[in-house]
């Protein structure tokens, strides 16, 4: 569940398997934000593993019809030096 109803992330929510999610956005563009992960979950399916620490950035942007892009930006500082993004159109 995304809530896109203008709420705040939640400081310390309780760890889950798809974390807490909040979002924005217009007809073309939405950003999400979710935290509060389990650690029993991986990145991608290879396997990259994360820490209960993961925030999870995805942004989503309409480019025409049938075209949208999508980045999705991992920021574990427990699990890994920098962030590290992934991007599809």
């Amino acid at each position: 569940m995304i809530h896109m109803d203008g709420r705040e992330l939640e400081a310390g929510p309780a760890p889950s398997w798809m974390g807490y999610s909040v979002g924005a956005g217009t007809r073309t563009h939405s950003l999400w934000t979710v935290v509060g992960f389990n650690d029993k979950t991986w990145l991608t399916d290879s396997g990259v593993p994360h820490t209960e620490s993961l925030r999870m950035t995805e942004r989503y942007r309409r480019r025409d019809v049938g075209d949208l892009e999508v980045e999705v930006t991992y920021i574990d500082p427990a699990a890994y030096a920098k962030p590290w993004a992934l991007q599809r159109t």
